[in-house]
Parts: structure tokens; C-alpha cells; sequence
């Protein structure tokens, strides 16, 4: 529990004080009362020195509408993101940006990612994507083990790294992996490659192209689901995936993202 601030202690004291030893703030000292009239026991009052509930926060909110001036990497960099594989290069996964969102085109086979780490994001239950596909990859497929997809939207978990499973493969903390698929059922967490301890993807869609959706899901639920864990961790990071290594159509795909929220 925080400790109260010395000021706060100093007058609750005082206050308490007061109280005990029958003086008012008027006159100063109160009369000894007369042996007829015997002056009434003071009554202590508990004192709450605890402080105040923290307030609950509205959510996390990652707008891809807000695009103005300078590049796309510019832009996304100052919304906190760093860029891993593919997605250093333009030639492979392909940005643009406008009123309908941040949009990613897998030029070619290829695989990368846009990350947000290095800070906690904090203890939310549910997230929500406003999100869509315009070209899916060729054959992609989690249920039939192609695991591969035009965006996935990773949630971590916590600091802790798990073991990946996979030589070279990086060790990560629990996840998340939320993606838009017309094949695979819906919420139900599928293992990837990979990070068969800490990860699982879930499909949460299948709109028809250019389809703008909104998906919505309680991560507590889907968390204790794929884990059997009591606990959810606290929000440790996000990312925006692109992978088409294994797809046909020389691995193109398109997707778009609107806005990522994360709500108590």
C-alpha cells in the first residue's frame, strides 16, 4: 500500500489529536466540565488514511487514420514502432496511408514486423481492431498448418521469455496472435510453428475484400483459454505482423488497419 504524504500524516494527527484532548478550533480550551455535569467521553472516529482508488483509464487507443506530413516510417516511428525484418524494406512489404488506415502489401514472399515494446501498456482485459483484408495470401491457412497471413496483431504478455522452439528462433514472452482469415474457425487458438509454450493465434474474421470489421476480443477469456493460466499478465507490447513465406501467388497480400484499441 503507498505510504500517505508526510503533510497528509501531519494533519490527520493533529486532527486526531485534537479529538482526544476535547479542544475546539474556536475559543481554544474547552471549560472542565462541573461534577453535576460530567463531560461526555470522546468518541474516536476512525481515520481512512488510505489513498484513493487509482482512476480507472478509458483505454489505449492507436489511431492509422492520422497520417500528415513527413514519410510513413516517420509517422509510425513516432506512434513508437521499430521495424524488424521485412519491414525495414520497402521492396518487400509495401506502406501507405489515408483516411481508410495504414495499409501493408507483401510484395513478395516475404515476413516482418512492426513493433511497439519497451513499455507496459498496462491491465486490459479486452482489445478492439478496425481492421480488413483486401487480397488474402494464396493458401494461407492455420488449420492446415500454412501459417501465414496479409496481418497479424501480436498482444505479449508479461516480461518473461519463453522458450521459441526453434533454433535461431527469438525466445518471447506469452502472446496473442490475432488475424483475419475466410478458412480457419473462429476464436479458437491455434499453434503456430513456433512458441508452442507462450503463443497462439486466433482467427477473429473472414470479411470479403475491402471489408472494413471490427473485431472485439475479451483477451482474459482467450488468454486462460490457450494457457490454462489464472492470471493475465499485464499488456507488455504490440505488434502488426506480415508473413507470406509460404504462400502461393508469389506471396502477395494486402491488408489495412484502422485503429487498435485496448479497453478495460
Amino acid at each position: 500500500m503507498a505510504t500517505s504524504p508526510r503533510w497528509l500524516q501531519v494533519l490527520l494527527g493533529a486532527a486526531v489529536s485534537l479529538g482526544l484532548l476535547g479542544l475546539t478550533t474556536g475559543a481554544g480550551v474547552v471549560p472542565p466540565a462541573s461534577p453535576a455535569s460530567p463531560a461526555a467521553a470522546p468518541v474516536d472516529e476512525p481515520v481512512d488514511d488510505a489513498p484513493p482508488p487509482p482512476p480507472v483509464s478509458a483505454g489505449v487507443r492507436i489511431d492509422f487514420t492520422d497520417f500528415g506530413e513527413g514519410t510513413i516510417e516517420q509517422w509510425l516511428k513516432g506512434k513508437g514502432f521499430d521495424f524488424e525484418y521485412g519491414a525495414q524494406s520497402r521492396r518487400e512489404i509495401g506502406l501507405a496511408a489515408d483516411a481508410e488506415g495504414l495499409k501493408l502489401t507483401a510484395l513478395k514472399r516475404t515476413r516482418g514486423f512492426f513493433v511497439r515494446d519497451g513499455e507496459d501498456v498496462g491491465a486490459f482485459r479486452r482489445v478492439k481492431i478496425e481492421w480488413g483484408v483486401k487480397r488474402y495470401p494464396d493458401g494461407a491457412c492455420y488449420s492446415c498448418e500454412s501459417y501465414n497471413e496479409a496481418l497479424m496483431v501480436y498482444v505479449f504478455f508479461g516480461r518473461d521469455k519463453l522458450y521459441s522452439g526453434g533454433f535461431g528462433v527469438p525466445n518471447a514472452p506469452y502472446f496473442l496472435g490475432l488475424y483475419l482469415n475466410r478458412t480457419d474457425e473462429r476464436n479458437v487458438p491455434y499453434k503456430g510453428r513456433y512458441y508452442h509454450r507462450g503463443g497462439r493465434f486466433i482467427c477473429v474474421g473472414g470479411p470479403e475484400h475491402d471489408q472494413r470489421l471490427v473485431s472485439e476480443l475479451d483477451l482474459e477469456s482467450a488468454f486462460n483459454q490457450a494457457f490454462d493460466l489464472d492470471q493475465l499478465p499485464p499488456i507488455s507490447g504490440f505488434a502488426l505482423g506480415v508473413d507470406t513465406t509460404d504462400s502461393g501467388d508469389r506471396g502477395q497480400a494486402e491488408a489495412f488497419i484502422k485503429s487498435l484499441e485496448f479497453l478495460p
